[in-house]
């Protein structure tokens, strides 16, 4: 896992990814579970969170990139 705060349009965002590796061959699942639609539904509609799920063979990614506005 590894995170920093990156300059965006918007301001300052969280990026955040998630690798998985050393596991089973990845393949890419049949139907979206819940977890799937919280990522990418969720998450980019309640906090304007940018999410990309990858399932490559060698592991399972995920990147949110997560914009922080202050408060008004």
């Amino acid at each position: 896992m590894e995170w920093s705060l990156d300059e965006c349009p918007v301001g300052v965002a969280l990026r955040w990814e998630w690798n998985e590796m050393d596991g089973p061959t990845v393949t890419p699942p049949s139907r979206e579970g819940f977890g799937s639609m919280l990522l990418k539904r969720v998450l980019s509609q309640q906090i304007g969170a940018e999410v990309n799920v990858a399932f490559d063979p060698e592991g399972f990614r995920l990147r949110m990139l997560v914009p922080l506005r202050a408060e008004r």
